[in-house]
């Protein structure tokens, strides 16, 4: 199975210098589709505008499916290897492929749907991403937040079962990079934290235990405060959850130098011939 390719760790515009930014904004706003922008020698074909909060959800949605499924045949995989009995790894291989052929089912709709597989890298920019409060069945209810203050019905959605208000949008390229900076913190944060968890559990060493356990609290904290930081710069009531969605979002294929010279030659054909 091909490895998932994490689509999420950089946006597009953080990969590029601080002096590249500024002329690079444009380019990105103003492409359409199978555009191509090239930067830091690399170059990106546009193959997919995601339009609207429902959209975006999904797509969201549907690739942490994929992750969940890759992880799944991961844990599978590493059983197998470990397992002794010869029926019980016959089992495993059984159901290694089931999980496979489910896998590459996926693969091919989010191909089809989205231009999308997992066999590749991509690098997303962000165009407009909305802030909300989750909402407490007694808002929802009455349509009013705790301050007693009317909620805009056109701005609630369901995500996921629950319910949320729209309260702040995050406009323009830079703006949504400098969110996504806040969002790759906190997940470090939180990657930090289930790293020092998952030492606590493997360690009997008390010394150890103690030692992780301070660490924890520590981590806990921080991560705490990531949320607060959030909630505080996009204007998020205290003691209130967020949720961070993208609206607007423009889907870059990183092409490698041999797809760059085909896709350019193709285009200059295309021109001698009109």
């Amino acid at each position: 199975m091909k490895k998932l390719s994490k689509i999420f760790f950089l946006t597009l515009i953080s990969c590029l210098c601080a002096n590249a930014q500024v002329s690079i904004e444009k380019a990105l706003e103003d492409a359409k589709i199978n555009d191509i922008i090239k930067t830091n020698d690399s170059a990106f074909l546009l193959v997919r505008i995601i339009s609207g909060l429902e959209a975006n959800i999904s797509f969201e949605r549907n690739v942490n499916i994929m992750r969940h499924q890759a992880r799944i045949i991961k844990d599978l995989t590493k059983r197998l290897e470990n397992e002794t009995e010869d029926a019980k790894k016959e089992a495993l291989r059984i159901k290694i492929r089931q999980e496979e052929d489910r896998f590459q089912a996926n693969n091919q709709l989010m191909v089809n749907g989205y231009g999308f597989s997992v066999t590749r890298q991509y690098r997303p920019v962000y165009i407009k991403t909305v802030v909300s409060e989750l909402l407490s069945d007694k808002e929802m209810s009455e349509l009013k937040n705790d301050d007693g203050q009317d909620l805009n019905i056109l701005k609630i959605f369901n995500k996921d079962g629950k319910n949320y208000h729209q309260l702040y949008e995050v406009n323009g390229i830079k703006e949504n990079e400098e969110l996504q900076t806040f969002l790759r913190a906190k997940l470090a944060r939180k990657q930090d934290l289930e790293d020092l968890r998952n030492k606590l559990a493997a360690t009997t060493d008390p010394q150890q235990q103690l030692d992780l356990i301070e660490k924890i609290k520590t981590a806990e904290q921080a991560f705490k405060q990531s949320d607060v930081s959030i909630n505080e710069r996009y204007k998020v009531p205290p003691n209130k959850s967020a949720s961070i969605d993208a609206e607007l979002t423009k889907l870059f294929l990183v092409l490698t130098p041999e797809e760059l010279i085909k896709i350019e030659a193709q285009k200059t054909l295309e021109a001698q011939k009109k």
